[in-house]
């Protein structure tokens, strides 16, 4: 392979490795929520070693840095903005939902120690249901569960990034839609808003940014937007695993400077693309039955404290030996059965629309 290679074409000819990259970002979450889960969190191995990032937020950057990448070759790959907005729904929502009420109405009163009567009329049961369903009012926790657990009664603290996923799926869209009349210009315009955000982003939260241990969406919309601006600026980058160490190397002499924080989103960034593209770094094809990895982010979280409740006071190697089987498990049923049909379901509204109008176009370009 030649030293670095453009990334248009490399995006082009298809062959990636961003699904591996997800899944291994999905169990670092499991990974890491274990430490709290059990009563050690401060035994996170990478917050130990670094008093700056946990395994757990590294890879939550690494999905918002890949959805940037993904959602916006999405929109602009696509003419039909209905399409768009209908595939980003069908991705988050159908599996989200059935997550939320297997926790409110199968863990929740298997946990509870309230009676199941008690468990079903208390209104925050449903609460939870429709709060984390909808994304609308995140709820932490449901009646009489997991109180006798180190991390008491919280239920499933992964939720508290998809509000922020969701809302940059509507501002992709909306510049979509900003861009209608546009259309030629759209990818550099899209690329002028990222940019432009990013350094209203930087010039007035930068301590904000430079802030990784908190639960904040700063860092994460950062993520998403530069994880964009390379798609968008494709034709004019080049993979190289030389640029990526160069990157950190800066990052590391200028570490306490006031270029620093920038530094590492743009490390990090380009350091997640080269490995989803250069050729000659080959990760294993662990999805040809199927993408696990939102499974995994989705059950992750109340399943170990399932386990957690169950086991009493287990270490944390037996509490990943437990629990990390029985979620997947879950992800690949969430994947067969959930996620794959509603992602086969694309573009049904579109149709929809064609049988009601037949003489009117559907697209919303």
């Amino acid at each position: 392979m030649k030293p670095s290679s453009s990334l248009a074409a490399l995006d082009e000819a298809g062959v990636n490795n961003f699904d591996i990259i997800r899944i291994v970002a999905a169990s670092l979450v499991f990974f890491s929520h274990v430490y709290p889960i059990s009563g050690f969190a401060g035994g996170e191995p990478l917050t130990a070693q670094t008093a700056f990032i946990s395994f757990g937020t590294l890879a939550v950057e690494i999905f918002f840095v890949v959805s940037g990448y993904l959602v916006t070759r999405s929109l602009i790959l696509r003419d039909n903005l209905i399409d768009f907005a209908e595939a980003r729904a069908l991705r988050i929502f159908p599996a989200l939902i059935v997550c939320c009420l297997f926790s409110a109405l199968v863990i929740g009163p298997l946990i509870s120690t309230y009676s199941a009567i008690e468990y079903f009329r208390n209104a925050q049961v449903w609460l939870y249901a429709w709060g984390n369903s909808s994304l609308t009012s995140l709820q932490w926790f449901l009646p009489g569960v997991f109180e006798s657990n180190p991390l008491r009664g919280v239920v499933n603290l992964s939720l508290w990034t998809l509000p922020t996923e969701f809302k940059m799926y509507g501002a992709v869209f909306a510049l979509g839609v900003c861009t209608i009349l546009l259309k030629r210009f759209r990818a550099p315009l899209i690329a002028l808003a990222f940019a432009s955000y990013l350094v209203h982003m930087f010039a007035t939260n930068s301590s904000v940014l430079a802030n990784h241990l908190v639960s904040d969406p700063e860092p994460l919309i950062a993520f998403f937007l530069f994880g964009g601006l390379v798609y968008l600026c494709r034709q004019f980058l080049f993979i190289s695993p030389t640029i990526a160490l160069l990157l950190w190397a800066a990052l590391l002499l200028s570490r306490g400077g006031p270029l620093a924080s920038l530094l590492y989103y743009v490390a990090l960034t380009y350091s997640v693309v080269v490995i989803a593209f250069d050729q000659s770094i080959r990760l294993p094809q662990l999805t040809s039955h199927g993408d696990p990895s939102y499974g995994l982010y989705l059950y992750g979280f109340p399943v170990t404290q399932t386990a957690m409740f169950f086991l009493g006071t287990p270490s944390t190697d037996t509490l990943v030996v437990v629990a990390f089987p029985v979620t997947l498990i879950l992800a690949v049923v969430s994947w067969r059965y959930v996620e794959a049909p509603a992602i086969a379901a694309k573009g049904f509204t579109s149709r929809h629309l064609r049988t009601i109008f037949p003489n009117k176009s559907t697209k919303l370009e």
